[in-house]
């Protein structure tokens, strides 16, 4: 009897130890991360879209067709002269053929000059059989960019070949100064012996 009594109370504790197992493994999973959560340490896995509606001439600088492009101005602190000065801004775009450039003539370029007082102004040119491109800026009305900085980007686009943009990411730049003119020595007026007002030395 006293036997019988003991196997049930043995088989009641191991029922309720097993239950109680499962109950704290379904706790555990339930309250765990989720498989997308990551680890507070571990950084998130990158994702790439690749967008196959876009042609390859809407890629700047695309590997695809190795364009190149550049501007730049050939004085970085052209003079204001009262309005009255003219300095070119410098583009080209080319083509790496065998690794070695090749100017891409013909190309439409358009240049835009945002001014250090804020006034904007824009310039359509094309390319000579180098590629090379030249924008003639004027300083007329621009007192107020006296001293800051100037930006300019240029767009290349080459039908049948691609487009090339030198964007806000790397603009040509040039700061107008207004230099003082040097003043001449005034000239010490001889004296000549003999003559009224001569102070001899």
């Amino acid at each position: 009897m006293n036997t019988i009594k003991r196997s049930e109370k043995t088989r009641y504790i191991t029922s309720s130890f097993v239950l109680l197992l499962f109950l704290l493994s379904i706790g555990l999973v339930a309250c765990g991360p989720d498989a997308n959560s990551l680890p507070a340490n571990s950084n998130p896995v990158p994702t790439i879209t690749i967008d196959v509606s876009k042609s390859q001439k809407d890629i700047p600088n695309s590997p695809m067709n190795n364009l190149q492009c550049g501007a730049w101005v050939t004085d970085a602190t052209p003079p204001y002269l009262n309005g009255q000065a003219r300095f070119g801004a410098n583009g080209r775009f080319v083509q790496l053929v065998n690794g070695n450039p090749q100017g891409v003539a013909g190309a439409t370029v358009t240049a835009t000059i945002t001014w250090g007082d804020y006034m904007q102004e824009t310039q359509t040119k094309t390319t000579n059989a180098d590629g090379f491109v030249v924008f003639e800026l004027s300083t007329a009305n621009h007192f107020n960019a006296i001293g800051k900085n100037s930006l300019i980007t240029m767009n290349f686009n080459k039908d049948g070949l691609g487009q090339c943009k030198v964007g806000d990411d790397r603009p040509a730049f040039f700061t107008l100064t207004n230099p003082t003119p040097t003043q001449q020595p005034s000239k010490t007026p001889t004296c000549t012996p003999g003559k009224k007002n001569c102070n001899k030395h």
